[in-house]
This record gives C-alpha cells, sequence and structure tokens, in this order.
C-alpha cells in the first residue's frame, strides 16, 4: 500500500496505521467465517433434520394408532 488512501475517512486524518488494517481484516474474517458456518449448518440441517423428523412423526403416528 502507498502512504495515502483516498477512501479513507476524513476524520481519521487520512492515515491507515496497521493496527487498524489488522482490526478490519480480523472483523472481515470473523463475518465470513459465521456466514459460511451459519449457511452451511441450513444446508446440512436441511438433508438430515426434515428426513428424521418425518420418520420420528410416522414411528409416533405408528405407535399412537396401536395403542
Amino acid at each position: 500500500m502507498s502512504g495515502t488512501n483516498e477512501s479513507v475517512p476524513e476524520s481519521s486524518g487520512g492515515k491507515v496505521t496497521g493496527s487498524d488494517a489488522r482490526r478490519w481484516w480480523k472483523w472481515v474474517l470473523a463475518f465470513h467465517v459465521v456466514t459460511a458456518t451459519v449457511y452451511y449448518s441450513i444446508y446440512t440441517t436441511e438433508h438430515w433434520l426434515w428426513p428424521a423428523l418425518r420418520k420420528l412423526i410416522s414411528l409416533l403416528a405408528q405407535v399412537i394408532d396401536t395403542l
């Protein structure tokens, strides 16, 4: 990176320090990790949770029918 960056807000004095950049990358990385985890958990849950619930409900219905 060069010494000047026009996308930096004027309120920060136009300077990007190393700690600011590290803090920004930590938030970006954390956001992507959380987002990927949520999407993956939803994707995998749809594949095992609903069939399992259907099977459980059908078993429960069979038990109720035998009573």
